[in-house]
């Protein structure tokens, strides 16, 4: 047999997550409210057609107040049903500057961002602590870019770049809507039937994701929208602790944060490339809350 040294520490792992006795989770929800840091980058290649010299990045961060919910049900002793939520409450604006490869930042904005996100997924408890959790979630983001200007001199070495193709800035607002249909996988820690002794419990999670089907609208382009399979991936973490007040009510403290990015995604309608660029989030988060059993 081959030599495998990867058996033994994941055997280990296995035993010290299986061998303590399931225990049926008792049945609770969850509310919290807090600030996520959100970090949105874009990235596009070959704008204006010029090749390597036609890069287009920006990067921009806002922080804004977010809710956020969870739900777990209890079925039996091994199986229970988590729902999750959250959803900015108010949005705050950033600046944002764009650049294009040599020629440097040619324009500039104000931005603000919104999300919201609904899970569900069915949880298996693999012993008094570890449950596994696979499901699907929807969620949709959604921005506003407004007050564009040129900067110079980026603007006009990237317009002489581009002739005879014209680069002007956009009048008005713009708003684009991202939504994506995504399937998950859940490893979650909780110490909440072991708090018997202790007024203290602590739960630490680790998630990823994969998109299923995702749409974009973006009012620029009113007559089309873009949509593709299976682009990108996602991961996210989060740990807490909760204080009991009582025997059923806690309150909470969360700290959260999630990654994703998706490639570009491209279409031709009749002569004309639509395309929109590769993105990533980075969102990091805390809050305050209660939980109650039930």
């Amino acid at each position: 047999m081959a030599n495998k040294p990867w058996f033994l520490p994941l055997s280990i792992l296995y035993l010290a997550i299986t061998s303590q006795v399931a225990v049926a989770t008792e049945s609770f929800s969850e509310l919290e409210f807090g600030f996520d840091h959100i970090s949105y980058q874009e990235q596009l290649s070959d704008v204006g057609r010029i090749g390597n010299d036609g890069k287009l990045e920006q990067s921009v961060s806002v922080t804004n107040p977010t809710i956020r919910n969870l739900s777990y049900s209890n079925i039996n002793d091994h199986w229970g049903l988590i729902v999750r939520g959250s959803s900015t409450v108010a949005t705050s604006l950033a600046d944002e500057q764009w650049s294009v490869g040599k020629h440097g930042v040619i324009q500039e904005n104000e931005f603000k961002l919104k999300q919201a996100e609904i899970g569900v997924a069915l949880a298996y408890q693999l012993s008094k602590t570890w449950q596994i959790a696979g499901g699907a979630n929807f969620t949709s983001s959604g921005f506003t870019r407004s007050n564009f200007t040129k900067v110079e001199p980026g603007a006009s070495r990237f317009a002489a770049a581009i002739a005879p193709a014209t680069f002007d800035t956009f009048a008005g607002a713009i708003n684009e809507d991202q939504y994506a249909f995504l399937a998950t996988l859940l490893l979650r820690y909780d110490t909440r039937t072991l708090a018997e002794n202790s007024p203290w419990s602590y739960y630490a999670e680790l998630g990823t994701s994969v998109p299923l089907y995702v749409l974009i609208q973006n009012t620029s382009l009113p007559n089309d929208s873009l949509s593709d399979s299976f682009n990108g991936w996602g991961i996210n973490g989060g740990v807490g602790a909760r204080y009991q007040l009582n025997e059923k009510v806690s309150i909470k403290l969360g700290l959260h944060s999630q990654y994703s990015e998706r490639n570009h995604i491209q279409k031709m309608s009749g002569e004309t490339r639509i395309r929109v660029p590769n993105i990533s989030y980075t969102t990091l988060g805390a809050g305050l809350g209660i939980s109650w059993g039930f």
